[in-house]
């Protein structure tokens, strides 16, 4: 078991951010991790990013970039797989009713 614990640590301190691109979840190893802990630990982050933008530029600049980083487009696009990872409801509810 603790083995277990330090992969998925390891895999998810590959998680990283950086302000000029954003959210950067390409290094992981979804097989070395456990799905649902990164399920999780994502929407806590995507959260905790919505909040920090509404707390700090308000809801309407706060939808004005969700419009300019094409969060919409990419919700559409990606409905189905999005659908699969059951996550459509959450990110409908983190981007839209925000």
């Amino acid at each position: 078991m603790k083995n277990d614990s330090e992969t998925n640590i390891r895999e998810l301190r590959k998680i990283k951010y950086k302000r000029e691109v954003g959210i950067n979840i390409i290094k992981i190893d979804p097989s070395s991790c456990d799905p649902l802990l990164f399920k999780n630990y994502l929407i806590k982050i995507l959260l905790k990013l919505i909040d920090i933008m509404k707390f700090h530029g308000g809801e309407d600049l706060t939808l004005s970039y969700f419009k300019k980083g094409k969060i919409f487009h990419y919700l559409f696009n990606n409905w189905q797989l999005l659908k699969q990872l059951k996550l459509e409801s959450f990110l409908l509810k983190a981007f839209i009713l925000f």
